[in-house]
C-alpha cells in the first residue's frame, strides 16, 4: 500500500509499505478520507513534539475490509469513523479513559491507504454519511469532550472565541446540548457568517479598530477592552 511519510519540516514522501494484517480483535480499514489537523501543520513547523519519520493523520474514516479472530465478519464493508490511538489497556491512564497519556500509547496514522486498528477504535457510521463528513468525528469528539467537562445550564449563553473548525463544531454541539444563545468572536467575516448560519445570534470582530472621540484610532488595547464590554453586554441582552 502507499503511505505519506513525514520526513521533517514540510518534507513528505509517498512510499510503499506492507499491507497491514488484522490480528486478533483487530480490523483493517480502507481509508476513504483523512483530514489535515492544525496539529499536523504545527508539527511541520516545529511547534509540536513529534519526531519524524512518521505517518500523520488522526482524523480519518474508512470501510472495513478485513477482520481478525474474534471479530464479527458482518463488520466487513461497513463504513466507520476511526479512533487513531490506543493504549496498553492496563495502566491507570487507560483505566480512567485517558488513553493519550498512556506511556505505551500507539497512534495509527491515516495518511495511508489502509490501517489496522483494534475493534474498539472503529465506530460504525449511519448509512449515507459521506466519508469527508465522517472524518470530522475525531475533532467533533474533542469538542464534545470539552463541553462535557462542565455542567452547562439549560438555556445557557455560550461564548466561543475563534471560529475555526473546532470553534464552529463546539458552537453547533453546544446548541444541540441546549444552549439558548450562541456568541462567536472571530476577526474573519466568513467565519462569522458561517456561525450565523449555525445559529449564532451575536458575532463580532475583536480586532476591529475603534474611533476615539477625537476622530483618531484608539490603541489596540483600548479596542480590545471595548470589544469585551460589548461582548459582555450582548451576552446579557441577546
Amino acid at each position: 500500500m502507499k503511505v505519506a511519510t513525514w520526513r521533517g519540516g514540510t518534507r513528505f514522501t509517498l512510499d510503499e509499505a506492507p499491507d497491514p494484517v488484522a490480528g486478533p480483535g483487530q480490523v483493517v480499514v480502507d481509508v476513504t478520507a483523512a483530514g489535515i489537523c492544525g496539529t499536523d501543520v504545527h508539527a511541520t513547523q516545529g511547534l509540536f513534539p513529534w519526531t519524524p519519520p512518521m505517518i500523520m493523520g488522526h482524523e480519518y474514516s474508512g470501510v472495513v475490509r478485513e477482520v481478525g479472530r474474534g471479530v464479527n465478519r458482518r463488520l466487513i464493508g461497513r463504513a466507520v469513523a476511526c479512533e487513531p490511538s490506543f493504549g496498553c489497556g492496563t495502566c491507570l491512564h487507560c483505566r480512567n479513559g485517558r488513553i493519550s497519556q498512556c506511556a505505551k500509547a500507539t497512534r495509527v496514522g491515516g495518511f495511508a491507504e489502509r490501517a489496522a486498528l483494534p475493534l474498539d477504535c472503529v465506530h460504525p457510521l449511519p448509512k449515507g454519511l459521506d466519508p469527508v463528513t465522517a472524518a470530522l468525528a475525531e475533532p467533533a469528539s474533542c469538542c464534545l469532550s470539552g463541553l462535557e467537562m462542565f455542567t452547562m445550564p439549560r438555556n445557557a449563553t455560550v461564548v466561543v472565541m475563534g471560529g475555526g473548525i473546532m470553534g464552529l463544531l463546539t458552537m453547533a454541539i453546544a446548541r444541540r446540548r441546549g444552549a439558548a444563545r450562541l456568541v462567536l468572536s472571530d476577526p474573519l467575516e466568513e467565519r462569522r457568517q458561517i456561525a450565523s448560519k449555525l445559529g449564532a445570534r451575536v458575532g463580532g470582530d475583536p480586532s476591529c479598530p475603534i474611533r476615539s472621540r477625537s476622530g483618531g484610532r484608539s490603541r489596540a488595547s483600548s479596542a480590545r477592552a471595548w470589544w469585551w464590554i460589548r461582548l459582555a453586554r450582548a451576552c446579557t441582552t441577546a
